[in-house]
């Protein structure tokens, strides 16, 4: 019988109100503390995600320094500006300047407007 009554007492004292607050109270803590452990992790993860999308830049960004390096060591950049800036050409080499065309504004072929075309007759 001592332990149906002690059984008892432990359920009338978690059943209490003042037990259940503090229940509650914990309760909502840790609800907190998780939902801020989440929220920390989230940003890390964006920090992350930047800094890998910046490392992948740089690293694209040093294979284009490579390609130049190797450019200017080998002399074809220092060509390549020769030959686009001050027109320089190899002997033996032609100079092609490619002129294009004029267009013809449709304005001065035939009028667009009603009145346009009656002043063209008119004109002629």
């Amino acid at each position: 019988m001592e332990s149906f009554q002690e059984h008892r007492y432990w359920r009338r004292v978690f059943a209490s109100p003042v037990v259940l607050a503090i229940f509650f109270v914990i309760a909502l803590f840790l609800i907190f503390k998780v939902g801020t452990l989440f929220f920390v992790i989230y940003k890390e993860q964006a920090a992350l995600n930047l800094l890998e999308s910046d490392v992948a830049k740089l690293e694209e960004r040093k294979e284009q320094v490579r390609v130049k390096i190797e450019d200017v060591e080998f002399g074809s950049l220092l060509e390549k500006e020769a030959r686009s800036s001050f027109n320089i050409k190899r002997p033996g080499e032609q100079t092609v300047i490619i002129i294009e065309g004029k267009e013809v504004e449709e304005s001065e072929t035939a009028p667009s407007t009603f009145f346009g075309k009656v002043k063209s007759w008119f004109s002629n």
